[in-house]
């Protein structure tokens, strides 16, 4: 929250980037101690996940003694995670909501009064618009968006000329795979191009996407993902909470935006607590 305080005022305590040549300048926005704002976004929604999972399950009367820190922690986390302005964030929390959605149908809209469904969907699209709200008022992502419908709507348009080309390492892969949709390549579609393929692809001889759902999808393709999914989602059980769901989706979408070892920690976290119960 030091490094928070200095990009608000201009000044950087420590440079964003260290550890190689690349003294870039980000702007306002938040970052992590590597250097990226990406990095930072990931890092904040899973640890909160891991938070809000263990302060789950912690004893009552020590619930009471930390509740204060717990909950000025949350709300500074959440506001240092809009103040990153990152895309890939805005990404992992699509993708998370998506896989949410899945339980969210599965666990209440097959199981509940209907009123009851009502009820928790317009929260749902509540929070969803209070997101919105917030994510409308950053121009790189509404220049993003923008250059994202324009490519799913001509894909042979040069993605060199269009802002989201900056990250082009991390899109193409994904470009490339959606091409074997139209030209029914079943194979590519099925089990992608081989392990580290998206590392060496087009003009990037080590390309390295920071984007683990474009590494999956070109390298393994669609089984390779749904084995990757079914990994990550074992870890529940027939009884877990849809709040622990949700906080996987999460963790789990974020991690497919932006690769993060942080995800496999909460994953740790899900199974001690599921043999404890057992």
């Amino acid at each position: 929250f030091l490094i928070l305080f200095y990009n608000l005022n201009d000044y950087e305590l420590i440079q964003r980037v260290f550890y190689y040549d690349d003294f870039s300048v980000v702007g306002n926005r938040f970052y992590s101690f590597f250097g990226e704002p990406r990095d930072a976004s990931v890092f904040l929604i899973i640890n909160l996940c891991i938070l809000i999972l263990l302060y789950r399950y912690l004893p009552y009367n020590f619930k009471l003694k930390i509740y204060p820190f717990f909950v000025l922690l949350i709300l500074l986390s959440i506001f240092s995670f809009f103040l990153t302005k990152s895309f890939a964030a805005i990404v992992g929390l699509i993708l998370g909501t998506i896989f949410f959605l899945f339980f969210f149908i599965k666990d209440y809209l097959l199981k509940r009064k209907f009123l009851l469904n009502i009820f928790f969907f317009i929260i749902l699209l509540f929070f969803l618009y209070f997101v919105y709200l917030i994510i409308s008022q950053i121009g790189r992502v509404n220049e993003y968006l923008s250059d994202v419908l324009i490519l799913l709507n001509n894909p042979d348009t040069a993605i060199e000329n269009l802002r989201i080309g900056l990250q082009s390492k991390d899109v193409v892969p994904l470009l490339k795979y959606v091409s074997y949709f139209s030209n029914f390549d079943l194979k590519n579609i099925l089990f992608g191009s081989g392990t580290l393929s998206s590392y060496y692809i087009g003009d990037h001889e080590f390309a390295h996407p920071h984007s683990f759902l474009s590494r999956v999808l070109y390298d393994n393709g669609l089984i390779g993902f749904s084995v990757l999914t079914l990994f990550v989602f074992s870890v529940l059980n027939d009884d877990s909470k849809l709040i622990d769901k949700f906080l996987l989706c999460m963790a789990y979408g974020s991690f497919l935006a932006v690769h993060s070892s942080f995800l496999y920690i909460f994953l740790m976290f899900l199974i001690y607590i599921k043999k404890t119960k057992n």
